[in-house]
């Protein structure tokens, strides 16, 4: 199934543990060198200090139009935790906003949105959002 990035920001988390809603999600974390999901940033009522707020992609058991199940809070982790979370982190790395260039440096435009597939969590699409010029002809470009 593929779903729009956008989409994940604000999806709920939902533990089978307590039965419901947990926490939602802030921000993606992707990983630059292979395009691939790691782990969501993530606030909620029941995430307190104690409990990290870092959901490792690993931990999410199925993605469903309710929002991404998990076994319980447990699985929350501190960004310190996992060393190659803490990495990526580091580099501050967002998808969306980055330039599209051509290989003779031609501007085509900015990322505006990717498209992922939830079983193995990897960018299949980008979508462009063309300069103004360009935009007349073609507003938006899948890569």
């Amino acid at each position: 199934m593929l779903i729009n990035g956008s989409k994940l920001v604000d999806c709920p988390i939902l533990s089978l543990h307590i039965g419901g809603e947990i926490a939602r999600v802030t921000e993606v974390i992707i990983d630059p060198n292979s395009l691939s999901i790691i782990g969501f940033r993530v606030e909620g009522k029941m995430i307190q200090d104690d409990v990290g707020d870092i959901l490792p992609i690993e931990s999410v058991r199925e993605f469903s139009r309710m929002g991404m199940i998990i076994d319980s809070i447990d699985e929350f982790v501190d960004e310190a935790d996992v060393i190659k979370i803490k990495k990526v982190l580091e580099l501050n790395f967002d998808l969306v906003g980055l330039k599209v260039v051509t290989r003779k440096k031609e501007k085509i435009g900015k990322v505006a949105d990717f498209t992922i597939e939830a079983g193995g969590w990897s960018v299949q699409q980008l979508i462009v959002q063309r300069p103004a010029m360009k935009a007349f002809f073609d507003p938006q470009l899948v890569i």
